[in-house]
């Protein structure tokens, strides 16, 4: 065990992200990444007593993805690892390819690991990576809840999902590599321009440092971590507000609208994302550009008034409640709401 891995060691034990016992399922691209991360937590297993398992996402997207697979899995035969693949194959002919790739794929590996009864899904996202995806959504327009990025574990579809390298640098696990002489693919997608991320990491952040800010890798990583705690603190207040929260059978959810027309806009738009999730699912594809449009719904539209949100949410202004409803299934027109579609 190098230096590396004990730091890494030391990191899980203090977070508590890997337990005793516990079955880890590794999402391994063959990438220098998710390799380092394979490579450490197999050096890890025996010494913190738990059993690695290894999820390959197969995109089909190069002519390079069957060696990368086969790569993979010989790495996970080497280090006698169980190696399962799985396969994506039709991607979207409209919208965000990376994006959907990005859902897919970490729909997938939860699959898995829900499959294979493991405790929790392990990533290798990095610092890097944090400021990456933290300045994408700057540049989209995200609030407090999108500008926390990722930590480092989380409930995602309904399942642990940790990040045990998020406080370590590309460069460094590039070092970890090199010292232990380990081999990795590149994919060659990642210098593909249409991808927004590869735009950011390989233009935009460089442009920033050269020009603007040396350390605005670091500084997005800062504002994330604040965003972070002042997050984690607004949802602590607002649990004493859900209570306020009415079902109203399945997916329906209320609230009077003299409570919430009450709190500060803050915990307002926490409860009503609140009611969505409940409503919904998740919190998928929800902006502030949809908060603002609930705001003005609250406050400034006529009763019988309706927003329509992603996901078959509506959210409809009543006598002396906000209604929120999710449809699973289409859902039949309200003839008497007067609608507008954000």
């Amino acid at each position: 065990m190098n230096k590396f891995e004990r730091a890494l060691k030391s990191d899980l034990l203090k977070r508590n992200l890997i337990r005793r016992g516990s079955c880890v399922l590794l999402g391994v691209s063959g990438g220098s990444d998710s390799v380092a991360l394979l490579s450490a937590l197999a050096e890890l297993r025996t010494v913190l007593g738990f059993q690695l398992i290894v999820g390959h996402v197969n995109h089909h997207w190069h002519g390079q993805a069957g060696q990368h697979q086969k790569f993979v899995q010989d790495l996970c035969k080497d280090l006698n690892v169980d190696c399962h693949v799985v396969h994506l194959r039709t991607a979207p002919a409209k919208g965000s390819k990376e994006e959907w790739a990005r859902e897919q794929r970490l729909n997938k590996l939860v699959a898995l690991a829900k499959m294979k009864k493991c405790h929790c899904l392990a990533l290798a996202h990095h610092r890097d990576d944090l400021a990456e995806t933290v300045l994408m959504r700057i540049i989209r327009g995200a609030g407090l809840l999108g500008l926390q990025g990722m930590v480092h574990q989380r409930e995602l579809h309904d399942f642990l999902v940790i990040r045990p390298f998020l406080d370590l640098s590309r460069k460094s696990i590039l070092v970890y590599l090199t010292d232990k002489k380990i081999v990795y693919k590149v994919d060659p997608t990642n210098r593909d321009r249409t991808f927004l991320r590869n735009r950011i990491r390989n233009e935009l952040i460089p442009l920033l440092e050269q020009d603007y800010n040396v350390g605005i890798g670091q500084a997005l990583v800062n504002l994330s971590r604040n965003a972070v705690i002042d997050y984690d603190y607004l949802s602590s207040a607002v649990e004493e507000q859900k209570t306020m929260i009415n079902s109203k059978g399945k997916q329906s959810f209320q609230v009077k609208l003299s409570d919430l027309k009450e709190l500060h806009p803050a915990l307002q738009h926490l409860v009503i994302r609140s009611m969505v999730e409940l409503a919904k699912g998740d919190l998928r594809k929800i902006s502030l550009s949809h908060m603002d449009e609930v705001e003005d719904l609250i406050f400034s539209r006529p009763l019988g008034s309706v927003v329509d949100l992603p996901g078959k949410v509506v959210i409809k202004k009543e006598k002396n409640f906000l209604r929120v409803k999710g449809f699973s299934a289409s859902r039949r027109s309200d003839p008497t709401a007067q609608r507008r579609k954000t």
